[in-house]
C-alpha cells in the first residue's frame, strides 16, 4: 500500500464511492490481522514460563496461560468482521436497504476502531484517508 491515498474508484452501476475503498480500512486491517495470526503462538503471559525460541518442549505441552488460543480466537473475529463488512459493501441492495446500508456504516465504525491499535503503523493513515475519501 502506498503512502499517499488515491481517490476509490466509483461503482459502475451507481456512481457512487461509498462503498468501494480498495487500499482501503478493510484492507490495511486484513494485513495487520494476518500478521498478528503469524504471532499468535508465541503471544504468553509474563508468568507462563514459555520461553521464546525455546523448542524443548512443544507449546502445548507447557503453556497454561492460555494467551496463544485467546490470540488466535481474536485474530478470528477481526477476519469475521471485516468479511462481513466486505460483504455488506458488495450486497446488492446496499443502496436502496436502509438496514443493509445501516449495518455496513455501523461495521465502518467498528473497523475504525479496530484499526486504532495499529495507529503506528505506517500505512494507517493513507488507509483512513481513504476511507474518510468515501463519505
Amino acid at each position: 500500500m502506498s503512502s499517499r491515498a488515491t481517490p476509490p474508484p466509483s461503482d459502475p452501476a451507481t456512481g457512487s464511492t461509498l462503498f468501494h475503498v480498495p487500499g482501503g480500512l478493510a484492507e490495511f486491517l486484513r494485513a495487520r490481522v494476518d500478521e498478528d495470526a503469524q504471532r499468535a503462538g508465541q503471544i504468553h503471559d509474563a508468568h507462563c514460563g514459555y520461553i521464546l525460541g525455546s523448542d524443548a518442549l512443544p507449546v502445548s505441552a507447557w503453556c497454561d496461560c492460555g494467551e496463544p488460543p485467546r490470540a488466535s480466537a481474536e485474530v478470528k473475529a477481526k477476519r469475521l468482521i471485516i468479511e462481513d463488512f466486505e460483504a455488506y459493501s458488495a450486497a446488492p441492495d446496499r443502496l436502496t436497504n436502509p438496514g443493509t446500508l445501516l449495518y455496513w456504516m455501523a461495521l465502518r465504525h467498528v473497523l475504525y476502531h479496530l484499526a486504532e491499535v495499529y495507529r503506528d503503523h505506517p500505512d494507517y493513515a493513507a488507509a483512513i484517508e481513504a476511507m474518510r475519501a468515501t463519505v
